[in-house]
């Protein structure tokens, strides 16, 4: 029906939204990182490139937490539907650029301050948690609205909206 269809939409374009707002924040972030923040610990310096698998790394880490975290929401009773996860995913990312925010006050681009490597470690964690509150209800949707034969086909969209994403950005 028309409606569904216009759910639908809605939904698809709340996806495209969040994933070019994840992917600019990845993209910018390794920017922001070269210039203005404090990668020296000792004698080594933390090379830019590491932070481009660090929300990887973060995922994979913070997925185990999230797992029990869902096991305990679901002894309680407490189920979070596919609206309530893409809502605290985008408040999420949305802290993210608060962070962001705070960041770039905080510092004199005049002078170039470096701000400590503690701030990143933050935002990288603040941002692999909407991912994996949106990945879950992205996953969820599929799984539920997606009809059982075209199931594989509809995953694969939702997961090559991350790279139309990252190419729009």
């Amino acid at each position: 029906s028309k409606v569904c269809y216009l759910i639908k939409s809605i939904v698809d374009l709340f996806i495209l939204i969040y994933r070019i707002a994840y992917s600019q924040t990845n993209i910018s972030i390794i920017y922001f990182i070269d210039g203005y923040v404090e990668r020296d610990i000792g004698f080594y310096s933390i090379p830019v490139q590491l932070f481009c698998i660090f929300n990887q790394i973060l995922i994979l880490i913070l997925g185990l937490i999230f797992v029990k975290f869902d096991d305990k929401l679901q002894e309680k009773n407490i189920e979070l539907g596919l609206i309530e996860r893409m809502t605290i995913a985008i408040l999420f990312i949305a802290v993210c650029y608060a962070v962001m925010a705070a960041i770039g006050f905080s510092i004199d681009l005049h002078v170039t301050d470096k701000i400590n490597l503690l701030w990143m470690i933050l935002f990288e964690i603040i941002l692999a948690i909407s991912e994996l509150f949106f990945s879950v209800a992205g996953y969820t949707m599929v799984s539920e609205l997606a009809p059982n034969n075209y199931f594989s086909l509809f995953l694969g969209i939702f997961i090559a909206t991350r790279g139309v994403s990252t190419y729009i950005t």
